[in-house]
């Protein structure tokens, strides 16, 4: 059987330079790939999922669709 792919997600917010990430000692010990997603996300008008810490999205890779439901617990970690 073959390992599925393992993505590893980085959340940042404010005034961030993606200039000066790219010198930050633990992203160049990691390999750098790039691909291309088409991605939809979905709420209600009333925005209840992101109100409540949830994302719904369905996103295509090469001839594979995968839907992925987010959660953010109050610690900020992601599930």
């Amino acid at each position: 059987m073959n390992n599925p792919n393992i993505e590893y997600e980085i959340c940042l917010s404010g005034n961030i330079s993606l200039k000066n990430l790219m010198n930050w000692k633990h992203l160049k010990l990691v390999r750098n790939s790039t691909s291309v997603h088409k991605s939809k996300y979905f709420d209600d008008d009333k925005f209840s999922l992101i109100n409540n810490s949830l994302g719904l999205r369905i996103r295509k890779e090469n001839l594979d669709w995968i839907q992925t439901l987010k959660f953010e617990r109050l610690d900020q970690k992601r599930l």
